[in-house]
């Protein structure tokens, strides 16, 4: 669970979790936490959501696919492409 600490009059630790805002998976396990080293000022990194990242990944992948069979189609591949004689 990522934590930093804030100076107000006082330092205090302040914990809370993460979650994925389109899959509601945890991601306390892939975040951080802390100060910056120059100005002091508390910051959180949160990695992607695994399952999310691979989703979109699987999609760039089929649709990739999709226009590229789509461009040979346009182009003239039938049963095989035909060179010009």
């Amino acid at each position: 669970m990522p934590s930093f600490e804030a100076e107000i009059t006082t330092t205090v630790e302040v914990d809370f979790e993460v979650f994925c805002a389109k899959c509601g998976a945890g991601l306390c396990s892939q975040s951080t936490g802390g100060n910056t080293t120059r100005r002091r000022q508390p910051y959180v990194s949160v990695e992607p959501c695994e399952r999310c990242l691979e989703a979109e990944y699987d999609k760039g992948h089929t649709e990739g696919y999709a226009e590229g069979s789509k461009d040979g189609y346009d182009s003239g591949y039938e049963e095989g492409y035909h060179v010009a004689e």
